[in-house]
């Protein structure tokens, strides 16, 4: 009986450290505001992402990717949870009582601990940052930079670390120091690069120099849009440090990748120059995805969404039957292998709870409640508070969303507004108002948040 029963633990301990063994480790980089169209293999005509555009030869490429806000917090909870908003319950950054992720809903992270993974993230901007509920499930949660009090300063005078962010060969350099220190397999590690995100974090001389060949800069506006490249381009290069890195400590092989962006960016675009409106600009991001059991050279062009990562990263890390109940994503892994029978859903879901100025009331700030349902070639951005400003797009013929025809379609356009109605994701009375702390004012308004 004790033979037995010895022998009953040894092949329950074999069994457990060949599924440890068999299981891939998994590293998702998110770059801050980072348009799909500023990217080269979606077709940019600058050379901005020569690694990221080398991954996606080695792997699949998402042509049409959604995020699920244009906001950092509320687009990473859906990425680090599989939930849309209004089930992860974090919908705003600031100003209203949902700010922070909730305790019910399963993170991904919590899901890779509770099978051994070691779990680690570092992140480059307090919008991603524990404030709103985004290390559960992480061990090592690096977020040094917001205690980095005065700035510190790279060699050319550029910004390295502040309260609020720091740059992304700051990250990186952690990024390196916690691989080296070899974390244990398999991992999953989590990285957040914020230079796309505003002109604060200029990146070297040399990266904006090569912005401005070969382009005609006229005004402030086409020197910005030079510097958003050369920040992509500076969050790309750092990109391929921690792929280089991988492959250097022998892990490259094991290790599933996927790159993709919390957000874009206006740039001008429908009279808007930042984020947290719903125009493709600002939800339509890239994802790529590299690794064993990814094809090479793929481009998947049906819709997809940020809330399809994590259903989609547990399955090709090979962990079974770990999805967590309630997650509402979808895993894309059918479609890497071509399965064309997969019932699929045509439809990607936005919002955004915001403060900002509507540009046809310029100096009135309002309460931006969007929201937006696209449904095979339909879009619908729906303004609850401000139902006038209601729009329908054909996404087909019009995907740079510049012709209105929400008066010509209205029973689409009704039907899109059921499908929102379906998922009880209009909330028309707004939360209460949150008291936002002092400390969280600061470094909200040194981002360009608040005024």
């Amino acid at each position: 009986m004790y033979l037995r029963k010895q022998l009953f633990f040894a092949v329950l301990i074999a069994t457990q450290l060949a599924c440890v063994a068999k299981q891939r480790n998994v590293v998702l980089i998110t770059l801050d505001t980072t348009r799909a169209d500023h990217i080269g293999c979606y077709g940019y005509q600058y050379d901005t992402s020569p690694r990221i555009d080398q991954l996606a030869e080695e792997g699949v490429r998402f042509d049409f990717a959604i995020a699920q806000s244009s906001e950092t917090p509320i687009s990473c909870a859906s990425q680090l949870t599989g939930t849309y908003p209004y089930r992860h319950k974090l919908r705003a950054m600031h100003g209203f009582s949902m700010t922070s992720l909730d305790d019910s809903v399963p993170t991904l992270a919590e899901v890779f601990s509770s099978h051994e993974y070691v779990t680690a993230a570092f992140i480059s901007a307090f919008p991603a940052s524990s404030r709103y509920g985004l290390e559960r499930g992480f061990a090592i949660f690096d977020e040094s930079f917001l205690r980095q009090h005065p700035p510190s300063i790279h060699e050319d005078g550029t910004v390295a670390t502040g309260r609020s962010q720091r740059s992304a060969d700051e990250t990186t350099s952690a990024v390196l120091e916690w691989l080296q220190a070899d974390p244990g397999a398999p991992f999953f590690l989590w990285v957040h690069l914020f230079d796309p995100h505003d002109t604060h974090l200029l990146p070297p001389a040399r990266y904006l120099e090569k912005r401005m060949e070969g382009r005609q800069v006229e005004d402030q506006h086409d020197y910005l849009r030079a510097v958003y490249d050369a920040e992509i381009s500076y969050a790309d290069m750092h990109v391929g440090i921690i792929i280089d890195e991988l492959d250097r400590l022998g892990l490259r092989e094991s290790t599933v990748l996927a790159v993709t962006s919390d957000h874009g960016e206006g740039l001008g675009d429908h009279n808007w120059w930042k984020h947290s409106l719903l125009y493709q600009e600002q939800i339509r991001v890239p994802l790529i995805l590299q690794g064993p059991g990814i094809p090479a050279g793929q481009v998947i062009t049906p819709v997809v969404e940020h809330v399809d990562l994590m259903p989609t990263l547990l399955q090709l890390a090979k962990i079974d039957h770990s999805t967590p109940v309630g997650v509402q994503g979808q895993s894309l892994t059918g479609l890497l292998s071509g399965d064309v029978t997969l019932d699929r859903r045509t439809t990607a879901y936005s919002e955004v709870h915001s403060f900002f100025t509507l540009s046809e009331s310029p100096g009135k700030r309002d309460i931006g409640v969007i929201y937006s349902i696209i449904q095979d070639r339909w879009k619908l951005l729906h303004f609850p508070r401000r139902p006038e400003y209601d729009k329908l797009f054909d996404l087909h013929k019009d995907p740079g969303e510049l012709h209105n025809l929400l008066d010509q379609n209205r029973e689409i356009a009704e039907r899109l507004l059921g499908e929102l109605v379906r998922r009880e994701a209009i909330d028309i009375q707004l939360p209460d108002p949150e008291e936002v702390t002092e400390e969280d004012l600061e470094l909200l308004r040194s981002l360009g948040y608040v005024e």
